[in-house]
């Protein structure tokens, strides 16, 4: 068989497609942030979320509505613990 001719074309993923294989790694859990950096809008967000498709888990963080629930992916609430200065 010989080689293709012609140049090389690289295929390259949009946010979508890279959300996927993130979304999996991360047991459907993903930040605001993090979707912005894969390529999401914040418009795009939004629709995932009106859609159904994302559920609102905290402000700014999202679980995937298909992605199975586990105890990793369930939010954990820890009240910021007050500093204890030493007394002098």
């Amino acid at each position: 068989m010989e080689p293709l001719a012609g140049p090389v074309r690289q295929i390259r993923m949009d946010g979508a497609d890279r959300l996927r294989p993130f979304l999996a790694e991360r047991d459907g859990v993903i930040a605001r942030w993090q979707a912005q950096e894969l390529g999401v809008s914040l418009s795009g967000i939004q629709r995932r979320v009106e859609s159904g498709e994302w559920l609102r888990v905290v402000a700014g963080v999202y679980r995937a509505a298909d992605h199975p629930r586990s105890l990793r992916a369930r939010p954990t609430a820890r009240p910021r613990s007050r500093w204890a200065a030493p007394l002098s």
